[in-house]
Order: structure tokens, then C-alpha cells, then sequence
């Protein structure tokens, strides 16, 4: 006995052909989905290049001012990992996050914007570090951690990273 493969109408097979206009359509949403990736990053560079225009992200804010920078830290820890008992050493797994305003960014957009990996680089962050840390990510560059910066219209700037952290106690 010989297997016969089932058959389709033809009423079927006639909507499996690809007409013109078919075709036509599928290319245009090729098409129109590049393009929307194209505009996206057009602006989306565009805007980074209108934040920083004219912007030192040497110098912190108030500096001029005479006027310190108030900065809120967070520290959310996600685990604690390695725990040495004879070395009395353990590793802690968190986020590192801190907050403030710099004015100088206030007004330039007109929406919050996030600032990934390098990026970072174009604005002033606080120069954070862990005193009595054996070993920690926290000096790395930005575009070799889990990192972010948020940038509000009114210039409020929020950080965060991936932070690891050894301490001997």
C-alpha cells in the first residue's frame, strides 16, 4: 500500500501563492521597520548631542556656585556569595545607585533619557568608592558593568550599576 500525502483544495493553495501585491506588501514593511530603526537612533543620537551641547563633565555641579553636590546613595543588596569563614572573607552582590540634580542639564529635553554603557562618560557622575573593600567592581568603566543613567528633564540624575563587592572583616 503506497502513502499518499494529503491534498489541499484549491481553494486553499490559491492563498499560498504570493501575488504582487503580496509582495509589495511584505516589502514595504521591511522597509518601514528600517527606516524606523534608522529615525530611531538618528534621534536618539541627536538628543544625546542636544544634552551635552556645551556641557564640562569634568566640572561637578555648583562648583561655581561655591556649593556642594547632595548626593543620595542606595545600596540594595540581591546575595551574599563566597563565604570565607578561615579567611573571614565574604562577597556581596548588589545594586549601587545614587542620585542628584545638576542644573546645567535642566531644559535641554523635554523627556527623561537613559545613558548606557560609554555614554555615561558624557555627563558628571560622583566619584564613588568603597573604603575597606579587599576587591570590588566599582572602579570598572561603565561600559564593562551593568550600568544606567537617567536623566530627567528638571536634570535630575539617577545612577545605577551592578556592584560586587569583597570585604575581609
Amino acid at each position: 500500500m503506497a502513502e499518499t500525502t494529503p491534498r489541499l483544495p484549491p481553494e486553499l493553495t490559491n492563498m499560498q501563492k504570493e501575488t504582487p501585491l503580496n509582495v509589495n506588501v511584505h516589502w514595504i514593511l521591511r522597509i518601514s521597520v528600517l527606516l524606523a530603526c534608522l529615525i530611531r537612533d538618528i534621534t536618539s543620537s541627536s538628543v544625546k548631542q542636544a544634552l551635552v551641547a556645551n556641557y564640562d563633565e569634568t566640572v561637578r555641579p555648583r562648583l561655581f556656585e561655591g556649593l556642594p553636590v547632595e548626593v543620595s546613595v542606595q545600596l540594595h543588596v540581591e546575595s551574599f556569595g563566597n563565604i570565607h569563614e578561615a579567611d573571614m572573607e565574604f562577597q556581596v552582590y548588589s545594586y549601587f545607585k545614587q542620585i542628584w540634580t545638576d542644573k546645567r542639564l535642566a531644559g535641554r529635553i523635554n523627556r527623561s533619557i537613559t545613558l548606557k554603557g560609554s555614554d555615561i562618560n558624557r555627563v558628571w557622575t560622583p566619584d564613588a568608592y568603597c573604603y575597606n573593600a579587599r576587591l570590588t567592581n566599582l572602579m570598572l568603566p561603565d561600559a564593562e558593568t551593568h550600568s544606567k543613567v537617567s536623566i530627567s528633564p528638571d536634570g535630575v540624575l539617577e545612577y545605577s550599576r551592578g556592584y560586587i563587592l569583597n570585604r575581609r572583616v
